[in-house]
């Protein structure tokens, strides 16, 4: 028997992180396919120099290649690309502006509590499953366990044009710094995913949007969300710092192969160019056309 939960409130946890985490799009279009495969040249090229293998893949007659978080192929005149996790994150945006349709695109938020990951997804289940059996035909709720401690719930079906999943980061991950994290994810496809992708991309802050959007959700299936709209703000406005230190790590791991190429064949005037920066006469480094330092 697992503890019975109140609400998980955010008082009570942190927002570890939030925004996009997946998204897929297709280029119908010459121009787009060119940009599409030209972005995806170069995050691929990014994937490989952090140690990722190159592989060939394919899906629904689309071939081409994958390595990471970088998936891209082509199908006759249409091309494909799917970014995941940060690349995702850091370059959804511009994957939605030159590709011609979203097809899919998921938003995340991940906590990190005070309580067992374990009983706050069990607690979620119990609650979403309550809530179904209110309705005729109510909306799929599953729950699945091991012993390691991966619980996952699953709101939907997964052929659903909206579909979410509550699951333990931590175990998933095995990354330390997800340690008793509980992610929340909805996953939207079609029609659903084209307006979300375009809100989001119109949004001044598209991180708390996709929180909203998470909350809303979990509170059609019966859910109590953990994120309360009064606070989403101060949960948003927290993650700035942390967002410039995730930003950081990025590009430690992402451009630090490519600069070092750059730099060792004498060309490290023009990376600074490249990415807007300049020596000014100080010897400090500064945006270009940015004021001196008094």
């Amino acid at each position: 028997m697992h503890t019975e939960l109140g609400p998980v409130g955010p008082t009570d946890d942190t927002l570890i992180s939030a925004g996009v985490d997946w998204i897929t799009a297709v280029a119908l279009e010459e121009v787009s396919s060119l940009k599409l495969s030209l972005l995806a040249s170069t995050l691929m090229r990014h994937q490989v120099e952090i140690g990722n293998l190159k592989r060939a893949w394919g899906m629904a007659g689309f071939t081409g290649f994958a390595a990471g978080q970088v998936q891209f192929g082509m199908r006759g005149d249409e091309t494909i690309l799917r970014l995941s996790s940060g690349t995702a994150e850091m370059h959804w945006k511009q994957l939605y502006r030159e590709s011609d349709r979203v097809t899919r695109i998921d938003v995340q938020a991940t906590l990190r509590t005070k309580l067992e990951p374990r009983d706050v997804i069990q607690t979620h289940w119990d609650e979403a499953r309550i809530d179904s059996g209110k309705h005729k035909r109510g909306p799929s709720v599953s729950l699945v366990t091991s012993n390691d401690g991966s619980d996952t719930c699953y709101l939907g079906k997964r052929s659903s044009c909206i579909f979410g999943r509550i699951y333990n980061k931590g175990i998933e991950s095995k990354l330390a710094e997800y340690k008793r994290c509980v992610r929340y994810e909805v996953e939207y496809k079609g029609k659903a995913s084209i307006l979300l992708a375009r809100r989001l991309a119109q949004a001044s802050s598209s991180r708390s949007l996709a929180v909203e959007y998470i909350h809303s959700f979990l509170l059609t299936r019966g859910v109590v969300s953990p994120f309360s709209s009064s606070a989403l703000h101060q949960l948003i406005v927290s993650r700035t710092r942390t967002d410039t230190l995730r930003r950081l790590e990025w590009l430690r791991k992402q451009a630090r192969g490519s600069a070092n190429v750059i730099v060792t064949q004498g060309m490290g005037a023009e990376l600074l160019k490249a990415l807007g920066l300049e020596i000014d006469d100080r010897g400090e480094l500064r945006v270009s056309g940015g004021p001196t330092s008094n």
